[in-house]
């Protein structure tokens, strides 16, 4: 299974589409018994203008609608650093380590 990724740009941050995807997927993360598997990343790095959301395999799994309404694409598991922001606390050592 692939990770996958939603990228941002500023109009769409301005707009608070990251708040907006970030609390569908928690919805869906709860409703699934928070799969300790399943996590959502972002990562703003410096130079790149975009917010970009990951979402673990298992994650993706849960939230395909939602990841296709926001044109997420496939992607490779995340190599900059990224911030947790749905998932066990542990997540980040478990699924990106």
């Amino acid at each position: 299974m692939n990770w996958y990724t939603v990228s941002l740009n500023s109009a769409d941050v301005s707009s608070q589409k990251h708040v907006e995807i970030q609390d569908a997927f928690e919805v869906l993360f709860m409703a699934n018994q928070a799969p300790v598997d399943a996590a959502m990343f972002a990562a703003s790095t410096p130079g790149n203008p975009n917010y970009d959301v990951y979402f673990s395999p298992s994650a993706a799994a849960l939230a395909t609608s939602l990841i296709k309404s926001y044109a997420g694409t496939p992607c490779s598991r995340p190599t900059v650093p990224v911030s947790l922001l749905v998932g066990h606390a542990d997540a980040r050592e478990r699924l990106l380590s």
